[in-house]
This record gives C-alpha cells, sequence and structure tokens, in this order.
C-alpha cells in the first residue's frame, strides 16, 4: 500500500503566539471538521496508508486520528527544538518511492493529491505566486518542468517559471532522498525541511515540478489564512 505522511508536529508559533493552544492541523475548518479530516479523507479514498508525524499535543492529534481505520501517529519529542526534518526522519521507515509528503496545516481541493505520476524521480507540487514573502519556498523551473533553483533564500520573483510551493510532494527515490536527509542530520541541520533534500538533489536528478491551476489551496500560517481558508470551504 502507499504511504502518506502527514507532518504536523509544528507548534504554529505565528498564528498562536507561544504555540501550544493547539495543532493546527486540528483547527475547525467547517461546522463538522478540522484540517486535518480534509487531509485524511481523500487520501484514504485514494488508497493512502497515512501516518501522522505529530509533536505539540500529540494527545489530541492522537486521539482524533483514533477516529479513522489505520491512521498511525509517530512522536517527535524534539519537535520545539527541530524542523520538519527531524520529523520526517522519525517516520523514514515508512517511506518509498511512492510516498507522498504532506505539511498538516493545508486546507487543498482533493484533486491535488492526483497531480504526481509513477516516475521514479522526485516530485513536487506549486502553485503561481502573485508575490511572495519572507516566508515563500520559492521553486525555478526549466522548460522540462524540472527544478533548477529552490529555498526561501532565493530572490526571483513570481513568474511563468517561479511558482511557490505548496508544502506536498512524491519522494520518487527513497534510497537517495533518505540517504541526503540522513547527511544533512549527520552534519548539524535540524533546523531545516525535507525540501532541503530535494533541493541538494538538483543536478543529481530531475525534480519534477507540477504546477497546480486554479484550485483551492491554503496554507494556513496566520489568522488571516486560517479565516480565508474557513470562508473558502463553507
Amino acid at each position: 500500500m502507499k504511504n502518506a505522511l502527514i507532518l504536523c508536529a509544528g507548534s504554529a508559533r505565528r498564528l498562536f503566539g507561544d504555540g501550544e493552544n493547539n495543532p493546527k492541523c486540528l483547527l475547525p475548518i467547517t461546522a463538522n471538521s478540522v484540517i486535518l479530516d480534509h487531509l485524511i479523507r481523500p487520501l484514504q479514498t485514494r488508497g493512502y496508508n497515512i501516518i501522522l508525524g505529530t509533536g505539540c499535543r500529540h494527545d489530541l492529534v492522537a486521539a482524533h486520528a483514533e477516529r479513522y481505520s489505520g491512521v498511525r501517529c509517530v512522536y517527535n519529542p524534539d519537535y520545539q527544538s527541530t524542523n520538519s526534518i527531524v520529523t520526517l526522519w522519525q517516520l523514514r521507515d515508512f517511506v518509498a518511492d511512492s510516498t507522498l509528503l504532506i505539511n498538516g496545516d493545508l486546507v487543498v481541493d482533493e484533486s491535488t493529491f492526483d497531480a504526481f505520476t509513477d516516475e521514479a524521480t522526485p516530485q513536487i507540487l506549486t502553485i503561481p505566486a502573485t508575490h511572495f514573502d519572507a516566508d515563500s519556498y520559492r521553486v525555478v523551473f526549466d522548460e522540462n518542468h524540472s527544478a533548477v533553483r529552490m529555498g526561501k533564500d532565493i530572490e526571483d520573483v513570481p513568474s511563468v517559471n517561479c511558482t511557490a510551493f505548496t508544502g506536498i510532494s512524491r519522494v520518487g527515490n527513497a534510497k537517495r532522498f533518505l540517504g541526503e536527509i540522513e547527511n544533512l542530520l549527520q552534519n548539524g541541520t535540524r533546523d531545516t525541511w525535507p525540501t532541503t533534500a530535494y533541493r541538494n538533489l538538483i543536478g543529481e536528478m530531475p525534480i519534477r515540478v507540477h504546477v497546480l491551476q486554479d484550485t483551492l489551496f491554503f496554507d494556513v500560517d496566520t489568522p488571516e489564512e486560517f479565516e480565508a481558508a474557513k470562508r473558502a470551504m463553507a
């Protein structure tokens, strides 16, 4: 069975201040559902085995996960002092070529998960951008839709070939991907994201970019984004 790893360990300081009030994935997005429901349901419908990488209020996330058959949780005890690369490493036994990596604070159309192909190389989903801010993770790609630059530290402006990463990817080459994650951790890089491994693999293999057009997408990092996502789901 294919695996989908939902990374939801973060403490959401920009949204909650001290970050300990409630995990973002458990924010109510409709009267009867939270963000996590809208990730788990379409993934299970598509035959994915779901594993949650938890941290902040693991107890609440695990309790919610019990509503779904087969959803497992793996706790990152260092979530407060590390970033999602460490959460991903806790889940390494579940990583295969077909594995999806998904940030747990996303509100997306369920068709988003149909955008990947079976190509045996890393694949990332992006969306067009009208502007970038300091937190934007930019992805620049060539005419073959292979990434040539990516990161929060590049200065490219929005264009047809410079889009924003959604926080959703397909591993594609698990052996090489996990090897790069391990290299980063062994070198003391613990405050970064799994995408840094993709970035480091540019030039060694294609990092395929799929651009989502005209689709529902919210990365819930601020109160304003949360309110906009709720309005869109109403």
